[in-house]
């Protein structure tokens, strides 16, 4: 298991955090929209992808998976970013 940090979570990058995380990497997805950011932490994605509202939500209930807007913190741990 690595620690990843996702910059930028638009279709691209919420899609590979997510399921970098289902295959059990710890993830970080980072972004500077904090209102996409809130919604993710929420479970919910901003943008509709097939099964990826499940997969989400499964991995951040399994805390592999964690969103933030603040820089430091997404890469504080990152060893592939």
């Amino acid at each position: 298991m690595k620690n990843i940090t996702i910059v930028g979570t638009g279709h691209v990058g919420l899609v590979t955090g997510v399921t970098l995380a289902e295959i059990g990497h710890q993830v970080v997805c980072y972004d500077i929209n904090e209102n996409d950011i809130a919604l993710m932490k929420a479970g919910i994605s901003p943008f509709y992808e097939p099964e990826l509202a499940d997969l989400l939500k499964k991995n951040l209930n399994k805390g592999q998976l964690f969103f933030t807007s603040d820089p430091k913190l997404a890469l504080v741990d990152a060893e592939i970013s």
